[in-house]
């Protein structure tokens, strides 16, 4: 309301020389007197702000796993971390958790908990990019029929617009 007032100092050439202005973030009108020597002009004008982009990063998560696993051996399992955008995301939190009868034994840029879960901490993922990881995951010999393994994926600086594709379950088959 009223407005705001900004002096300006120009050299000879006209080129403001001090002090640095800003418009800042409020809308709204504003007079700027620019001063040269013993010369100077007021003139009016309306400060429009830029557009606030929301911080916006949609996550998903996708896990690539064999169809059918053979009892007492082991198997690569992947997990693809993708953001669509627009924002770049920091601070990723991922997870796998593995049912009974599979077992992680070793996982790349993960940390593997008990044989049965494996968390990513992700310090950045750049819109439209992915990082894939792979799971070692051992079958117990005893093990046999349907199993389902569960993953999720979670920003903890961004917004994510879309999270239904945040988590996803998949399923394979133990054979012996």
């Amino acid at each position: 309301p009223g407005g705001a007032t900004a002096t300006a100092t120009t050299g000879a050439d006209g080129v403001a020389t001090g002090p640095a202005l800003s418009a800042g973030d409020t809308a709204g009108p504003v007079t700027v007197t620019a001063t040269a020597g013993t010369m100077s002009t007021t003139f009016a004008l309306t400060v429009t702000p830029a557009p606030v982009i929301p911080r916006e990063a949609d996550l998903s998560i996708r896990l690539g796993v064999p169809g059918t696993m053979k009892a007492g051996t082991t198997a690569p399992v992947t997990v693809t971390i993708r953001n669509a955008g627009p924002a770049g995301a920091t601070r990723v939190a991922g997870a796998v958790t593995l049912p009974t009868g599979l077992r992680a034994t070793a996982s790349q840029g993960g940390i593997v908990s008990g044989g049965r879960s494996v968390a990513y901490l992700v310090p950045s993922i750049a819109a439209g990019t992915e990082r894939t990881f792979t799971i070692t995951v051992t079958v117990d010999r005893t093990a046999a029929g349907v199993r389902t393994l569960d993953a999720g994926v979670a920003p903890s600086q961004v917004r994510d617009p879309k999270l239904a594709n945040n988590a996803t379950r998949v399923t394979t088959t133990v054979v012996r």
